[in-house]
């Protein structure tokens, strides 16, 4: 002998039309999850727009050499300066120039980009990345100083001339 199972009140409603109610809360369930998925796709262009991160790819470059010189990563420094010469600087360069600081300052407390140009240097186009940035061991000072950036199509792009802070 099979036994069945009574209807419940999940399966049955008042009404009669349990599908009806089904449907209706798969459509307000559905309403919300794309209303959700707008918010948040609002919400990460508005963060996007609203960092401070550089647009173009000689700013991009010029904000990561910054950062390797904040953080003291000699390596990654002389990583970022062209493969020839006299571009090219080796990180025990890039070493000497850090000992010349205090050791937990950083190089660079704030930037901006005040101009990007292309310009001629060693007989090759290059964008000077003109910058007035703070040191960080003379905070309330303001100093300029250009980022030479190299972009080729047949190597990543570099720093052309190595330019200390």
């Amino acid at each position: 002998m099979t036994r069945t199972a009574a209807p419940t009140a999940a399966t049955v409603s008042p009404g009669g039309d349990s599908n009806r109610t089904d449907t209706t809360r798969s459509s307000r369930l559905l309403f919300l999850g794309i209303g959700a998925s707008a918010l948040a796709i609002v919400a990460s262009v508005l963060w996007i727009q609203n960092r401070n991160e550089p647009g173009s790819v000689p700013q991009q470059v010029t904000a990561v050499y910054i950062e390797a010189w904040n953080a003291r990563d000699a390596q990654a420094v002389s990583g970022m300066t062209c493969l020839w010469q006299p571009a090219f600087t080796a990180a025990s360069e890039v070493e000497l120039q850090f000992a010349t600081k205090p050791g937990d300052a950083p190089f660079v407390t704030d930037y901006k980009v005040t101009a990007t140009e292309t310009v001629t240097l060693l007989n090759r186009q290059d964008q000077a990345v003109h910058i007035q940035y703070v040191p960080g061991d003379e905070p309330g000072k303001t100093r300029a100083a250009i980022v030479y950036v190299r972009l080729d199509d047949d190597h990543d792009p570099c720093v052309d001339q190595f330019t200390t802070f």
